[in-house]
């Protein structure tokens, strides 16, 4: 007599609903509440700069309403929203922040993980909504002092609280930074003349109908002009990625959408391209040098 095994099916338990209880909750079982919905309430997240991890995003819900969200820690409650309820529920979380955290380590735990130990790096002044106090974060990890650093530290304490009043700290950092901006602009001049010098040499060569030739300085031409824009921003790493260059010169429409695009084919090997092909290469770039050098000439003017 054969007897048919009955298979059990397999559930797959949902997790815990943190309780209600009414005003007799504790901080922890609110963050946890925010935790779950950010979860498992459905929304659109999408980077505005940086990302995947640190940054700043656009959190939109299906039932209309989007708000700004920027993570600056993956593991203390130093994020902002510009959510009501981030205003006033002192916790230094929301729903919408839980959302970005949820979305940044699903499936890419390891990278989460390895993020979260190299914590952001940038210095990120902010206000904090559990104290309402204006506080600074230093980078974990890079060079231990830079200028902006030491034009910084005298208005904060040791853990990162604004010494005097904002009322008057606020102006004398402004006045820093602009101090700091007019030295980022005079650099990033300086580059933007070794630019043009190579862009003079790939339209001389242009000229004598040498296309294909001018492109390596072409490319020089326009690496270096996008790297005075990335000396605005204080990046001073080079190369220059395409993650940067979308992430934050395309974004903040230093330059335009099609920047990325010119940027990839200019990094290409030219060998095989037509003198058609090269030419219209050549007038995308001048197109993008000009707009660089309007971009530094309205900084200049700020």
């Amino acid at each position: 007599m054969n007897t048919k095994r009955k298979s059990k099916r397999r559930v797959k338990k949902s997790p815990k609903k943190p309780a209600v209880q009414g005003w007799r909750t504790s901080d922890q079982d609110e963050i946890a509440r925010r935790q779950e919905r950010g979860a498992t309430e459905p929304c659109r997240i999408t980077i505005a700069t940086g990302g995947p991890f640190y940054g700043d995003f656009k959190v939109s819900r299906e039932r209309g309403g989007s708000y700004d969200v920027e993570i600056r820690s993956l593991t203390e409650p130093l994020n902002s929203c510009s959510c009501p309820d981030h205003a006033v529920n002192r916790l230094g979380t929301c729903k919408h922040i839980e959302a970005v955290l949820h979305k940044a380590a699903k499936g890419k735990k390891r990278r989460f993980q390895l993020a979260a130990q190299a914590g952001s790096t940038q210095i990120e002044i902010f206000l904090d909504r559990r104290d309402e106090n204006v506080h600074i974060q230093w980078p974990q990890s890079g060079r231990a002092r830079s200028k902006i650093r030491d034009l910084l530290e005298p208005f904060f304490s040791a853990d990162g609280t604004l010494i005097s009043k904002a009322t008057s700290a606020l102006p004398k950092l402004q006045r820093k930074q602009q101090e700091l901006q007019k030295q980022r602009l005079i650099k990033a001049r300086q580059q933007m003349s070794k630019a043009e010098r190579k862009h003079k040499m790939a339209q001389v060569l242009a000229a004598g109908g040498f296309s294909c030739e001018a492109l390596p300085a072409l490319n020089e031409a326009t690496e270096t002009a996008l790297f005075s824009l990335a000396l605005l921003e204080g990046h001073t790493v080079t190369p220059l990625t395409m993650g940067f260059i979308e992430s934050t010169l395309v974004k903040q429409g230093k330059v335009p959408e099609s920047c990325a695009g010119l940027v990839a084919r200019l990094r290409e090997d030219h060998t095989t391209y037509s003198e058609q092909q090269a030419s219209s290469l050549l007038e995308e770039g001048a197109a993008l040098m000009t707009h660089i050098t309007q971009t530094l000439n309205e900084a200049a003017l700020r």
